[in-house]
């Protein structure tokens, strides 16, 4: 110690060491790193962590995507889980643990359809919080929609758990915190959470799950981003050699009248798209 303290300096940096060690960013940096998938299709305009992205950009823990009002986003999960985000947009990728199942999602605002695999592994979860609730799935096919005032959940397929949130009227500022016990909307229903109470469950009309699937289907750009090398390769090819084909057809046709024109006062050469019946 004696010899320490003739280095004031070397004190400091051990000092600075250990307070790195036992405090949490070294695990809240590990957490930022870790992979959770990536994007798998992309209409523009959207951002990852408010810079440009684009298909086949990896996600990692914390991310937080956004899209505008003419962009959408389909996020392909580690566990081959799907997020659909529709236009206008923002949501948080918490937490995704492939190997143990365990995920957790931020839904700001906006539209998002989430596709999410059989959980099997004990204690596994998916979970969707929103400022009005937290929705829970075993493995299904469901929508969130988001704003101001509400959370809806729209269920396809499988089961969700939903247990309202509600924050302290007397502390604004203060975290919004379960209202237990909640309950569980089946696939074809539909439920609405507001100011910390449930809505439904209740039968959800035709239209509005057409509706809900429609405002977060990203294919239209995926087909042309989507495509691969050799299939682009095979198109092509295909385009020139039909092309080549039809030239030599009409090359070879072409040669055929000339010859015939030149043996017979009557040519056959008309055209295939012409007429010469003089009947009605």
């Amino acid at each position: 110690m004696a010899g320490m303290a003739r280095f004031p300096f070397l004190r400091g940096a051990i000092a600075v060491v250990l307070c790195v060690l036992i405090s949490p960013l070294p695990y809240a940096l590990a957490q930022a790193g870790q992979r959770a998938g990536e994007v798998g299709a992309l209409v523009p305009t959207a951002t990852r962590n408010a810079g440009n992205v684009k298909v086949k950009d990896s996600l990692a823990w914390n991310d937080f995507l956004r899209t505008q009002a003419t962009g959408r986003l389909r996020a392909n999960l580690v566990d081959g889980s799907l997020l659909s985000m529709g236009s206008n947009s923002e949501m948080r990728v918490v937490q995704h643990d492939g190997a143990s199942q365990q995920t957790q999602l931020e839904l700001n605002y906006g539209r998002l359809r989430s596709r999410v695999v059989q959980l099997t592994k004990p204690g596994a979860k998916f979970e969707v919080k929103t400022p009005h609730a937290v929705i829970g799935v075993i493995g299904t096919d469901f929508y969130v929609f988001v704003d101001a005032d509400r959370t809806l959940v729209i269920v396809f397929t499988g089961k969700v758990s939903i247990v309202p949130l509600r924050k302290d009227p007397n502390q604004p500022d203060s975290q919004a915190t379960p209202v237990p016990p909640g309950i569980d909307v089946d696939g074809g229903q539909m439920a609405e959470v507001r100011s910390g109470h449930v809505e439904g469950p209740s039968p959800t009309p035709l239209g509005v799950q057409q509706d809900s699937i429609e405002s977060t289907t990203v294919q239209e750009q995926e087909r042309g981003r989507g495509m691969t090398n050799r299939s682009k390769i095979a198109i092509i090819t295909g385009i020139v050699l039909g092309v080549a084909i039809a030239i030599a057809l009409s090359t070879t046709r072409s040669e055929e009248c000339s010859t015939s024109t030149s043996t017979s006062s009557s040519s056959s050469c008309s055209s295939p798209f012409t007429s010469t019946s003089t009947g009605p």
